[in-house]
């Protein structure tokens, strides 16, 4: 899925594709990139892309094809001969299916081809393979983060790390936060590996002594095709991911059965003592090339005590961290 850098949101592909000797053909694709996680052995709903003719000539046999590194952990739903006539498009439908053992980030790459076998352009595949559902059988945050395609060094590899308050690898100190620029503040969840609960997540005002908390969205709970409670991009069963906090200076909450867990350590000391007070590291966003993608943070929850972080996480924008 694509947004900024891969997170799938906007921009379109466009590149430009030899059909036969002397002729050039226009294609347009509307994703460069398809994403997808699932424990080993399970098979995933299929994602697709889209791919356009923008020439005034019909393009006959063509098909799709998995290329590169990780091509067994990928399979094509799709017909294997098709026609592209002027002005019109073909989807491609891919799953990840990861073999035993396969675990990680895989990689493989679908590519459109000519009746001659030329490639005419191709989207890459990307999938995060856990050993099983929840514990011990997640996958890491530093997994999560690679197959994401930002560049953060969270400073450990292991499922496991601790949750003290002294700083690891890129995190920064960012308990609260103000709106960057005019414009609505989106807190956009991007992973999750948790128990499987309806997970209510927002914004709450840092200069109350009892906070208020106004929800934002609520993460889904799985269902009998898609694990939601441990995946990539999991999906909302309520509510959005946009909110305007106005000029407030605000924290950012997560609400599971046995507690809120909130940004700021002293307000999780003070009203959730049972539980880990440094309960979220919050690092600076890059892209895949480690440049900084601005006024956006990777926000990562604790909910137990292992230190994993990466119970809920959330890509935060048009945010500027007060302390």
């Amino acid at each position: 899925m694509n947004a900024m850098f891969i997170l799938r949101f906007a921009a379109l592909a466009l590149f430009f594709c030899g059909i036969a000797e002397g002729e050039t053909s226009r294609l347009l694709v509307d994703s460069d990139r398809l994403l997808f996680s699932s424990p080993q052995e399970r098979e995933t709903e299929p994602e697709s892309f889209i791919v356009f003719n923008h020439s005034d000539e019909v393009m006959e046999n063509l098909s799709f094809r998995i290329t590169e590194d990780d091509t067994e952990a990928f399979a094509l739903k799709t017909e294997h001969s098709l026609s592209l006539g002027p002005g019109s498009s073909i989807s491609a439908k891919v799953v990840f299916a990861p073999a035993a053992g396969a675990l990680g980030v895989l990689r493989g790459r679908c590519e459109l081809v000519s009746d001659k076998g030329v490639p005419l352009g191709s989207v890459e595949l990307v999938g995060l393979s856990a050993p099983g559902l929840e514990g011990h059988g997640e996958a890491t945050l530093s997994q999560a983060v690679e197959a994401l395609g930002l560049g953060i060094d969270v400073g450990w590899e292991s499922l496991g790390n601790h949750t003290r308050s002294e700083l690891v690898g890129e995190e920064v100190r960012a308990g609260t936060f103000r709106k960057a620029s005019p414009g609505l503040v989106t807190i956009r969840p991007v992973a999750r590996y948790s128990p499987d609960f309806l997970l209510p997540f927002g914004i709450y005002d840092a200069g109350e002594a009892e906070p208020s908390l106004r929800t934002v969205g609520t993460l889904a709970e799985a269902t009998k095709t898609r694990f939601e409670q441990n995946c990539l991009m999991p999906s909302l069963a309520s509510g959005t991911i946009e909110c305007d906090p106005g000029d407030m200076e605000f924290g950012i909450f997560t609400a599971s059965p046995s507690h809120v867990a909130y940004t700021q350590d002293e307000v999780n000391e003070r009203l959730e003592p049972e539980h880990v007070a440094h309960a979220v590291r919050v690092y600076p966003a890059k892209d895949e090339r480690g440049v900084r993608i601005l006024n956006t943070f990777l926000v990562c929850f604790e909910e137990a005590r292992n230190g994993d972080y990466q119970d809920y996480v959330f890509l935060v924008s048009n945010v500027a961290p007060v302390q």
